[in-house]
C-alpha cells in the first residue's frame, strides 16, 4: 500500500498544481506525521521480540507474496479469475464502473483528434473533478497493482472498495421510470430472501432441519450441518425484528431508488442472517468442536509435532489448545516445503496430521500408536492425532511423513 500510494502521487503529479510546491510538502508531512503512530511502534515491537516472526511478515508475507516467491495462499491465479473476482467483489459498483469506463472511452475517441488534445481532455477533467481524479487514479494503480502481484485474494480488494463505491455513486442514475421499476423490483427480491432467512431460523428452533432451503438447495448438508437446533436468543431476536422494522420502514415509505433499495436491503439481509443463523453458520466452520475434543488428550506433551496444517488451523489449535504445533516441514510456503524437515519438530512425542477423508493412508511407522481422530462438521478434511510410544523413547517424526504420504 505505500507504494501504490507513491505511484498514486506520482501520476497525479503532472496534472494537479495543488501536489506541487510548499503547500504540497507540508501536506505530506503532516499526513506522515500522523500515520508513524500507527505504522512505526508495533513492527518495531515485533522485531525486537521475535526477529524470526518480524522477517516472515515483512519478507515472506508481503513481498513475498508480491513478488511470487511464496505460496501462502492465492498465488498462480490466473488472470480471468482475477478479474472475475473484481467485478464479484464489488459488485454493482464495479458493473456501473465498466459501463461507464466503455461509455466514456468510446466518448473521449470520438472527441479525441490527437494525442494532444487526449491530454488535454484528461486535464480539465483532473481540474474539474480533482477528488474523483485522484480516486480514479487510485482505484487504477491499485487494482493494476494486485492483478500484476504474485498472489491475489479477495480480501486485498477491501481497501479499494471505498473508491470504487465513491466514483460509482456518479455513474447511478435515479428518477427514470425503469430506474424506479427496478427499484421496487430489488425491494422484491430482497423480501424472498428475509423471508427464507427468516422461516429457515423458525424450522430450526422448532425442528432442526432447513426444510425449506433443502427444497431449495438440495446439497445444502454438504456445507451446513444437518440437522441442528438453534436455541432461541433472545436479544438476537429483538434486534433481528427492529432491523426488519426498520428496512419496512426505509423500503416503503419513500419514492423507489435503487441506490436506497441496494444499500437498505443488503443491511437487512446480512444482519438478519448473523442475528438468526450465526450458531448454525459458525459451527460449519469452526475448528472449537474437534480441537476442544483434542485437548484433553494432549497431556503434558514434550512437543506437538503437524503435518498437513495452515496457517489457520495452527492459530485456533495454539488458541483452543494451548499447545503450539511444529511443522514437520520447514519453511515459509503454506504447510511447508517438502524435503526439508523442521529440526525443531524433531524428537516430539505427539503428531496430528490433516488429510482429505476420502484419502486412504498407510498406518505410520510402529513408533506411532493411533489415539484421536476428528473433524469439522460438514468438513472434508480429517484431524488424525498420533502418540510415540512411551517404551520407544521420543520417536523422531522424520520418518513419519514419508509413511503417511504411501497409499495403503
Amino acid at each position: 500500500m505505500p507504494g501504490v500510494l507513491f505511484a498514486v502521487w506520482a501520476c497525479c503529479l503532472p496534472w494537479l498544481p495543488t501536489l506541487r510546491g510548499r503547500r504540497c510538502v507540508a501536506f505530506i508531512l503532516c499526513a506522515g506525521l500522523a500515520l508513524l503512530p500507527f505504522a512505526v511502534p508495533w513492527p518495531l515491537a515485533l522485531y525486537y521480540a521475535a526477529p524470526d516472526l518480524f522477517y516472515e511478515w515483512s519478507r515472506v508475507n508481503n513481498i513475498g507474496r508480491f513478488a511470487g516467491f511464496t505460496s501462502l495462499g492465492g498465488h498462480d491465479n490466473p488472470l480471468l479469475d482475477r478479474l472475475y473476482a473484481v467485478v464479484l467483489a464489488g459488485a454493482p459498483a464495479s458493473l456501473l464502473l465498466v459501463k461507464g469506463a466503455m461509455t466514456g472511452l468510446v466518448a473521449l475517441a470520438r472527441r479525441a483528434r490527437s494525442l494532444r488534445l487526449e491530454g488535454r481532455a484528461l486535464g480539465v477533467v483532473f481540474r474539474r473533478y480533482p477528488a474523483r481524479g485522484v480516486a480514479a487514479v487510485y482505484l487504477a494503480v491499485g487494482l493494476a497493482t494486485l492483478l500484476s502481484s504474485g498472489s491475489m485474494r479477495d480480501i486485498y480488494l477491501m481497501s479499494f472498495l471505498p473508491a470504487m463505491a465513491m466514483l460509482a455513486l456518479g455513474l447511478l442514475p435515479a428518477g427514470q421510470p425503469r430506474h424506479r421499476l427496478a427499484a421496487r423490483a430489488l425491494d422484491g427480491l430482497f423480501l424472498l430472501l428475509l423471508l427464507v432467512i427468516v422461516v429457515t431460523a423458525l424450522q430450526l428452533y422448532h425442528a432442526g432441519t432447513p426444510r425449506l432451503l433443502h427444497g431449495l438447495w438440495p446439497n445444502i448438508d454438504s456445507q451446513l450441518p444437518a440437522p441442528f437446533w438453534l436455541i432461541p436468543d433472545g436479544p438476537s431476536l429483538g434486534l433481528a425484528c427492529l432491523v426488519l422494522a426498520l428496512w419496512a420502514g426505509v423500503t416503503y415509505r419513500r419514492k423507489p431508488d435503487l441506490l436506497c433499495s441496494w444499500a437498505a436491503s443488503m443491511t437487512a439481509v446480512w444482519s438478519v442472517a448473523l442475528l438468526l443463523l450465526l450458531p448454525w453458520l459458525d459451527a460449519a466452520r469452526s475448528y472449537h468442536q474437534p480441537f476442544a475434543q483434542l485437548r484433553p488428550l494432549l497431556t503434558s506433551p514434550h512437543c506437538l509435532a503437524t503435518d498437513g496444517l495452515g496457517e489457520s488451523e495452527l492459530g485456533m489449535l495454539h488458541y483452543l489448545t494451548g499447545v503450539a504445533g511444529r511443522r514437520i516441514y520447514a519453511g515459509h510456503s503454506g504447510q511447508g516445503e517438502p524435503g526439508h524437515l523442521n529440526e525443531a519438530a524433531l524428537g516430539c512425542d505427539y503428531l496430528l496430521v490433516q488429510q482429505a477423508r476420502e484419502v486412504r493412508i498407510a498406518p505410520p511407522a510402529p513408533a506411532w500408536r493411533r489415539i484421536w481422530s476428528g473433524q469439522r462438521p460438514v468438513d472434508d478434511r480429517l484431524f488424525i492425532l498420533y502418540r510415540g510410544r512411551r517404551d520407544d523413547g521420543h520417536a523422531a517424526p522424520a520418518a513419519v511423513p514419508l509413511a503417511l504420504r504411501q497409499p495403503a
